[in-house]
């Protein structure tokens, strides 16, 4: 049973030193899309969104886990559940770092074309 708090601990290890290295250029986890490669800004704002949702994430799996757990399911259906969970988040997390950086690429597309 503590097999499945692994995961989102060590999910939410890595946003939070992705977030504390943040400042001395430490890219622990993230990926520059076409669009970061444009600016560094973009990058500094993709890895705090990373790492938000990664934070954000963990906290919801530990809790999801635990929730889980007050219930009695057979372990292989709490373990199915939470591989899937696990697998969402992630895929979450990814999704909101590039919304994030289109809507800061539109911002400065604007900026670019008002001056």
């Amino acid at each position: 049973m503590t097999m499945l708090y692994i995961f989102p601990i060590v999910l939410g290890l890595i946003g939070f030193f992705n977030l504390l290295f943040h400042f001395k250029q430490v890219h622990l986890i993230g990926y520059r899309s076409h669009n970061a490669l444009k600016d560094d800004k973009h990058w500094r704002v993709a890895q705090r969104t990373s790492s938000s949702s990664l934070i954000a994430a963990s906290l919801f799996l530990i809790c999801m886990n635990y929730t889980l757990a007050q219930f009695d399911y057979a372990t292989q259906t709490l373990q199915a559940i939470m591989i899937t969970a696990n697998i969402f988040c992630v895929l979450y997390t990814i999704i909101h770092t590039e919304t994030v950086l289109e809507k800061i690429d539109q911002k400065i597309d604007q900026n670019y074309i008002q001056k």
